[in-house]
């Protein structure tokens, strides 16, 4: 199965027909941290040659299941930032890995 995705320049993933032109607004992105993060952490290149002409020029892969994606602009999201004092005492807590307390 294919879905098609569109993130705002605020951060906000929406569930959109391919063939949308105008981008939707309003209450009605997703808002489920758990999808968001699975989402945005297997988030790459289109490499299918599948819409990246529509485009689509971004896929996040899900079990045999293909999730394009459309960006206002690009299609890093962050929803923390580590201070660069933090981030230096967290890579000190053990093979590179990044905790937060």
């Amino acid at each position: 199965r294919e879905y098609f995705y569109y993130v705002s320049n605020a951060g906000n993933l929406y569930v959109i027909d391919r063939e949308d032109v105008v981008m939707p607004w309003g209450p009605a992105h997703l808002r489920d941290h758990v999808f968001l993060d699975f989402f945005f952490k297997r988030l790459q290149y289109n490499r299918t040659g599948h819409y990246v002409e529509d485009g689509f020029p971004y896929m996040s892969p899900c079990q045999g299941e293909y999730n394009f994606l459309r960006a206002a602009d690009k299609p890093v999201v962050f929803h923390s930032v580590v201070a660069k004092e933090e981030m230096q005492e967290l890579r000190g807590q053990g093979r590179g890995r990044h905790r937060r307390k």
